[in-house]
């Protein structure tokens, strides 16, 4: 099975057993949710599995992620670069993750009016009202004091 024979994965039990795609992203999830605490994240690490990740399970969600993570790692204008190409996918139109990552990573450039409409088209995407909420809490964390 090629999932073993990657970087090592099989021998650490990362993947082993995994034989749906389902169950590969599961405990792939499982894996990298190991941080205690915020400041305890391995982004690297986490942006390093989903480049590798990629390969075995492509997917737009994937990527998504994959840009998230590499805004943590290596900063908000890596995460902006791999967001910005992401764009233009007609899977990802609509859907509210990619506006609040992009989001993200504008706040944290001090690009705050784009942070600001990024938040808010997230806001508007979003079914779920906590999750707009939260949203919307962040589009007004962009209005100077």
């Amino acid at each position: 099975m090629y999932i073993m024979s990657i970087s090592g994965w099989g021998s650490r039990g990362l993947f082993r057993g995994a034989r749906t795609r389902r169950s590969l992203g599961g405990r792939w999830w499982r894996w990298s949710a190991r941080a205690g605490r915020y400041e305890d994240t391995d982004w690297a690490r986490i942006a390093s599995l989903y480049d590798r990740l990629r390969t075995v399970l492509p997917s737009p969600v994937v990527e998504l992620n994959r840009a998230i993570a590499h805004g943590m790692a290596f900063g908000p204008e890596a995460g902006l670069e791999l967001l910005d190409s992401l764009a233009g996918l007609p899977v990802l139109q609509g859907y509210a993750p990619l506006p609040a990552a992009r989001g993200d990573c504008l706040f944290r450039l001090g690009r705050l009016a784009e942070a600001k409409a990024a938040f808010r088209q997230a806001a508007e995407l979003t079914r779920n009202s906590a999750e707009r909420a939260f949203l919307l809490n962040r589009a007004l964390a962009c209005d100077p004091d």
